[in-house]
């Protein structure tokens, strides 16, 4: 570029200046030159006070200027807002009666500068995006622009810009120009030398398929691989079956190509919730394990509590000292209000009406796993095929007579998606469509456990310390069972198929972001999905293929037995 080409001359001169001085300049002392020629600051070109000046507009209010140009100016982000200070808002800083001075600039000061430097610019060109650059959503003009005058010119993409005869800004509009003439004069695009050297052709074929509505490779149906009915004769959790009825090209991309989200440690303030997680599951396990068999209708006792303390203590001691648990200060008052929590969570699994009459038989109950003695959860999928499934049960009560199981699966997570599965519910589903599949898993395996059982019922214990300490499950009787294996056959069946269209779930708006999708709020592959994925899972919905996906997942629901 400029810069390399003038620091290649600036080196040039130097080494000529030392031509007959000193000894020869070798290749690494002309390489050391020219590394210093780049690193160093550029020098001023022109006189002062000529030249472009690139920064916020506030910054520019009093300045001669011969033009102005504004780029982002959409709704939402110009004028731009400025972040209130969480521990002193502008509020509180205004009812103090101007004991306090403002923290920053407010918004009507804000618009009172921007006026004042388009008013003293001899020019002003003031532009908005048409798309958010990130996500390709639409955006608008900012309200602000209606009060500005002037002429408006509305560009509604690169393409059209360079289809109209606009020249071109960068060198990939340059080979866009070349490819659009070519389209004006009848030439196959795909045929174009350009399109071979740039790499385009299996994106402007997936592009095209798209755009028709084709449910092809490029939009999730990747044929039928032997390597995909293979991985499920092995014993796996639920999750992954879970993540393919919630969105199949999410289970594409991490359980058969194997991606996954980076974490750095080094940004972690506190405990993270996989951790926190961790930790509690971790305490309750050798708190109840030190009291199997206890009798049914006993009480916590003050040594109880005492005990539960004191194992809390020694696991936190172990995560701090791996480092798990953030910053000290921060660290410290959450572990004393996680302290007081365990208590809390002693006083509900002595009080909730479904634990009377249950005392704990087993914790960390390992089945399917290679050296245990409980067997895999097998499921029939016809055809002479079968799916083993292994996992770890939190924890089993059972009455003394043994009839009666109770399966439990701790959460310290939110209740919000699992109403659906609680048998009060009016739409009652206890494998939400395929997205919950533990409970039937281990009350099955619970089962294999204690065979004289009559009666299973399993919940979803959600300890966390936000929201209630409560339950969701119910009995996993003859229905809820025959419901489970026939969901699980429609996902087999899908992924053994090479099913795995994008599906975003319906429109969701988040603060952060803006406008999104419900499957998409969480998911480590929001970056890499195709912006279009609303509407092409609106044109491929209706494919013979994907009646029964789409009856699990979009459905009306079946009747409660």
């Amino acid at each position: 570029d400029r810069r390399a080409r003038a620091a290649v001359i600036d080196v040039l001169h130097e080494l000529a200046q030392l031509e007959g001085i000193g000894p020869a300049v070798d290749l690494d002392e002309f390489v050391r030159l020219f590394s210093h020629e780049l690193q160093r600051p550029a020098g001023r070109v022109g006189r002062f006070g000529h030249g472009v000046f690139v920064g916020r507009l506030v910054d520019v209010v009093g300045a001669d200027l011969d033009l102005v140009v504004v780029v982002g100016a959409a709704e939402g982000t110009f004028p731009p807002r400025g972040r209130d200070d969480a521990l002193l808002p502008e509020r509180e800083r205004l009812a103090a009666g101007g004991a306090m001075r403002p923290r920053g600039t407010s918004a009507e000061q804000e618009e009172r500068d921007i006026r004042a430097v388009l008013a003293a610019a001899a020019h002003a060109v003031i532009t908005f995006p048409a798309a958010d650059p990130r996500n390709q959503r639409a955006q608008q003009p900012s309200a602000f622009l209606s009060q500005v005058q002037g002429e408006r010119v509305d560009v509604e993409s690169f393409e059209w810009w360079l289809a109209t005869g606009g020249g071109p800004a960068t060198p990939a509009e340059f080979d866009l120009a070349e490819l659009l003439r070519a389209r004006a004069a009848g030439h196959p695009v795909g045929r174009l030398p350009l399109t071979g050297a740039a790499g385009l052709e299996r994106g402007l074929i997936a592009g095209g398929a798209r755009a028709r509505g084709d449910f092809t490779v490029w939009s999730g149906s990747v044929g039928r691989w032997p390597e995909l009915a293979d991985d499920l004769q092995h014993p796996r959790s639920p999750t992954g079956l879970q993540q393919w009825a919630t969105c199949p090209f999410s289970y594409f991309l991490s359980r058969v190509l194997g991606l996954r989200e980076l974490e750095d440690p080094g940004e972690a303030e506190t405990i993270t919730p996989m951790d926190r997680g961790t930790l509690v599951h971790t305490i309750l396990e050798r708190f109840f394990r030190q009291r199997l068999g206890r009798r049914a209708d006993a009480v916590w006792t003050p040594a109880d509590y005492d005990e539960l303390l004191s194992v809390a203590d020694e696991f936190e001691a172990m995560f701090r000292a791996r480092g798990l648990t953030g910053r000290p200060l921060l660290w410290e008052a959450e572990w004393g209000a996680l302290r007081r929590h365990l208590r809390r969570i002693l006083d509900a699994d002595g009080t909730d009406p479904r634990l009377v009459g249950v005392a704990p038989a087993e914790v960390e109950l390992a089945f399917g796993f290679e050296g245990e003695p409980t067997p895999p959860v097998q499921i029939d999928l016809g055809a002479g095929r079968r799916l083993n499934f292994g996992g770890r049960v939190d924890r089993i009560d059972q009455s003394p007579d043994g009839r009666k199981l109770v399966v439990l699966d701790y959460k310290t997570g939110s209740a919000w998606d699992y109403g659906v599965i609680d048998a009060e519910h009016e739409q009652h589903d206890i494998v939400a469509r395929g997205r919950l599949l533990q409970l039937p898993i281990y009350a099955l395996a619970a089962r294999a456990q204690f065979p004289d059982a009559e009666l299973v019922e399993a919940y979803y214990w959600f300890v966390g310390q936000r929201g209630a300490i409560q339950m969701k499950g119910g009995p996993i009787d003859g229905a809820a069972t025959a419901r489970f294996e026939s969901v699980v056959r429609t996902i087999v069946d899908g992924i053994e198929e090479g099913l795995f269209p994008a599906r975003p779930g319906d429109d969701d708006w988040r603060p952060a972001t803006g406008p999104s999708h419900t499957n998409c709020r969480f998911c480590a592959f929001d970056g890499l999905c195709s912006s279009t994925r609303g509407e092409q899972w609106l044109t491929i919905r209706t494919r013979d293929e994907l009646e029964p996906y789409v009856t699990l997942s979009e459905g009306e629901p079946e009747p409660v037995p």
